[in-house]
Parts: C-alpha cells; structure tokens; sequence
C-alpha cells in the first residue's frame, strides 16, 4: 500500500458528492471518486483510508472479496449521504478508522457510530441498512438519555469562522438551540442555519445562562456562544453558579450533562498579532468595575506591577467609564519606566483589526475602547522588527545566541 495517498472519498450521487467535497475540507489531499467496483479494487492497495458515501450494503458487498490481513488493509469508514451518521465499518480496532471517524463526524457533526465486531470484522454490517438506518446495530458515540438535555459552553474565538474549532462546530451543530449575545450571533449564522436562537443584549448574561438551563431542563440541546474562550471573563463560570445556587446537580433528572468547549481567546489573539509578549509569567486583569470594585482591581494592578508581570488588560475603557485605563497607567509607571512597550489590538483576527505596538509613555494617545486588549510588558519585554516579545530566559541560561 502507498502510504503517501492517505484518503480516497467515494461517492453515488449528487448529494454525496457534495457532501465527499464539504469532507475534502477536512482532508485537503483527499481524492474524490465517482464509486465504481473496479475503482475500489484499485484504491484499495493505494490508499490508507477509504471513505465510502453511500449505503453500508454497497460497500460491504464490494470490499468483501478483498478484506484479508486487517492489519494491513486500509481503514474504511462509509457516511450516509445526509451526513447524519458516520461508521467505522473495518479496521477499527488494529488501523484509525475509529480516528479517521471521529474526525469526520466532529467536522460534519454526524452521529459517530462504532460497531461492536472485531477487527477486520464485516460482521454484523452485511445488511443494506446496517449501522448507518440501523443505529441499533451500533453503539452511539453521541447523544443523551431520552428526556435529559445539555448545555454545550463553547468558545467562537476571535470572530472568523477558520479559528473555530472542529469541536465548537460539532457542538453548535449538534444543538437545538443557540444561546448568545446578539454581535457573537452574528458571527456564526452559517453555522446556525435554521436552528432557534435565543439572542440577548450586553449586560444580559444572567438572562441568557438561565434561559440556557430552561432549555436543557426541557430535554434539548443548548449552545451557550461566546465570543473567544467561555472560561475567561465569559459564561462557564455563571452556567455553574446559577446550577450550584439552584441545588441542581450535573446528570440530575433533566439534565444530563454540561460541558465547557475552548476557544481562542482575547489575549492569545492579540498576543498572537504582536508577536511573542506572553513567553513568561502574565497576570490577565479587567478593568470593568460592573462586577469587582475599583478597589480591588487597582490592587490587583499594583500587585501585578510590582511583581513584574506582563499584564494583559481586559475591558480597558467604555464610554460610561473612561477613566480607569488613566488610573491603571498611574499605578503601572509607579514601577516601570515610561518606555516599557505596549501592545494595543482591536479586533484581533477581524476584519477591522487594529494593532499598534507603543509604549507605556505613549498609550493613552492612541485609540482604546471595550473590544481592544492592552499588554504591557515586564522589565525585559523589549521589540523588534515591529513585534513584541517577552524572552523566555534561554539567553540568560545558554547564552548568547540561543
């Protein structure tokens, strides 16, 4: 077998070939192949993975004569042409059609399905509706007792659609129900297509978490969307403490289960977009007083300053209150010098993105608002060619020149 041509796509019809080109996306190498008996035999001893879209009966019956060593025949995972369920017909146990699977169903989100045979099996698969029309024949790899729901907590990341993960995907595609803040909406309607949205304004996140919770209790499947990663400055945490308040356990007798799915967030973003300014310790503070008081935040800065952190600022000025960022600059030039660099990025990753590299004496003249991350460097953050960055300490441990 030529291990180099990894994946060979089959299709019938028009609808699969459609859905062969969604999975190509997934595969960039894939070939795609108007099936053929012939065709197969072929692919079969040239390629590491065979993807059948098609009833499972068409490709039992075509790939039975050459099933030998499963330990070194290719894996083969066969998709029903609405995508609505993914098998990993052979080799599943000895090769990665289980992987090759999972992948495919995360991306398309397709009900994995993996049948209980043995390795290189056929077993159990030779009817016409086995495992893809008969989801009994297999155990489900997805989905919730009858009657229970789930509330998926995802992060969208940045904005764009190529810094979402296969995961969040699945998870939003997989739901009932869209839960968000109106702008993270937005950005993620070709992911939502015709599916009930529950849309909120700003200050709106107790009314959203609770919705969410209703929704579930109901037997549903629930996206809670927010923007960058849910677990920092976003709904993770309020999804538990309403549940916690409530006395309401995770698999009680309405809902089965909550799971929290990362994204990208602000500061990765931003920090991505300046170069390297967090390769050491940083401490990540918002300046929004609408939940901590000002008195705790400005200790925070301090400590934060004094300690030579990189700081990340979250929040940093709105229009209600402008005048934290001032105060926050106030207490950072206290302990480092008015030349120590700045980032500033807004909308990292968007098309209306804005970064500027500055520094501490210079921040305040440039334009800073709700959707801009600042980082402020430590003692030794320095730029060059336009980026910044925070070294690590290999210079000082190796030498120069590392």
């Amino acid at each position: 077998m030529n291990t180099e041509n990894n994946h060979v796509i089959f299709y019938v019809t028009d609808d699969g070939l459609v859905l062969a080109r969604r999975i190509k996306g997934l595969y960039n190498n894939a070939d795609i192949v108007k099936f053929g008996a012939e065709k197969v035999r072929v692919c079969w001893r040239e390629y590491r993975h065979l993807i059948f879209i098609m009833a499972s009966g068409i490709a039992v019956r075509t790939i039975a004569s050459l099933t030998g060593d499963e330990r070194t025949g290719p894996a083969v995972v066969v998709i029903d042409e609405k995508g609505k369920y993914v098998v990993s017909l052979l080799n599943g146990h000895i090769d990665d059609a289980n992987d090759i699977a999972r992948e495919v169903a995360d991306y398309i989100g397709g009900e994995l399905l993996v049948p209980d045979v043995k390795p290189g099996s056929l077993t159990g698969m030779e009817r016409e509706d086995s495992g893809i029309d008969r989801a009994g024949e297999a155990r489900s790899q997805t989905g919730n007792p009858a009657g229970k729901g789930t509330i998926f907590i995802v992060g969208t990341g940045p904005g764009r659609a190529e810094h979402i993960s296969f995961a969040v995907r699945n998870a939003i595609l997989r739901s009932d129900v869209i839960v968000g803040y109106g702008t993270y909406i937005d950005l993620i309607e070709d992911l939502i297509g015709d599916k009930e949205v529950v849309s909120t304004g700003m200050t709106k996140e107790v009314d959203r978490c609770e919705k969410a919770i209703e929704i579930a209790e109901g037997g549903k499947t629930v996206s809670v969307i927010s923007g960058g990663d849910p677990g920092i400055y976003a709904m993770a945490g309020l999804v538990y403490e309403i549940l916690r308040s409530r006395g309401k356990g995770i698999g009680n007798q309405k809902i089965e289960s909550v799971e929290v799915i990362p994204g990208i967030s602000a500061l990765n973003a931003a920090a991505a977009r300046l170069g390297a300014p967090l390769m050491h310790d940083f401490a990540s503070i918002s300046l929004s007083d609408r939940l901590t008081p000002w008195e705790v935040i400005s200790k925070r800065v301090e400590a934060a300053s004094f300690a030579d952190f990189v700081i990340v600022l979250y929040n940093p000025k709105s229009k209600g209150r402008p005048w934290q960022i001032g105060r926050a600059l106030e207490i950072i030039m206290r302990y480092r010098p008015a030349d120590t660099p700045v980032g500033i990025v807004r909308g990292a990753m968007r098309d209306d993105e804005y970064v500027i590299i500055t520094d501490l004496g210079h921040m305040l003249d440039h334009d800073i608002d709700m959707q801009t991350t600042v980082i402020i460097g430590n003692s030794k953050t320095f730029v060059w060619n336009n980026l910044m960055i925070t070294p690590r300490g290999y210079e000082s441990k190796y030498g120069p020149g590392v």
